[in-house]
């Protein structure tokens, strides 16, 4: 929520209420996803395979999908349903956002995982990403558009901090000498 912060501290009232509602929106895919972690972070701890894991980023993938259509083909009628004519002006977002909110799904699950199996270096990258991610959401000085376009860019930035293996690096570099 830290690009919420930022559009708040950024812009003016209206366009800032107008960017975290249709964030609001597009963080349905991620409210679904956080009522299904704690199952399968149980599973995670107790079995050595990684079929939990895929199974809850197959689920939301899958649901991610389906609400990432639905959002892209309908985010000026969801905007007007759910509060009337007030924000028409960049509802598209919603579309950028929604994805981003799929990637941090799954960003979720892969957290997850990192701790189940006690590999903190990931988090470690991530943290630093994190700092980056901040200073650039600070110094965009563009619309709520580019404020969108870094949060589905450090979505997957995200993603892929965590899928890196240090451990397997690791193993590579000390057998290489």
């Amino acid at each position: 929520n830290i690009d919420n912060l930022v559009v708040r501290y950024l812009f003016s009232e209206k366009i800032s209420a107008e960017y975290i509602s249709m964030n609001l929106i597009s963080k349905i895919i991620f409210f679904l996803v956080i009522g299904i972690a704690p199952l399968m972070f149980a599973e995670l701890k107790k079995l050595k395979n990684q079929l939990p894991l895929y199974i809850s980023i197959f689920i939301v993938i899958f649901l991610g999908t389906i609400f990432f259509l639905t959002i892209n083909i309908f985010h000026k009628e969801i905007s007007i349903i759910i509060f009337d004519n007030k924000y028409l002006d960049n509802t598209n977002i919603m579309i950028q956002l929604s994805l981003a909110n799929i990637f941090f799904g799954i960003l979720y699950f892969l957290i997850l995982n990192k701790l189940a199996k006690k590999n903190y270096m990931n988090l470690i990258f991530m943290f630093i990403s994190m700092i980056i991610y901040t200073y650039a959401l600070f110094n965009i000085k563009s619309d709520l558009g580019g404020i969108a376009n870094i949060v589905l860019t450090f979505s997957i930035i995200f993603v892929i901090s965590m899928l890196l293996d240090f451990k397997l690096f690791n193993k590579i570099l000390y057998k290489a000498k």
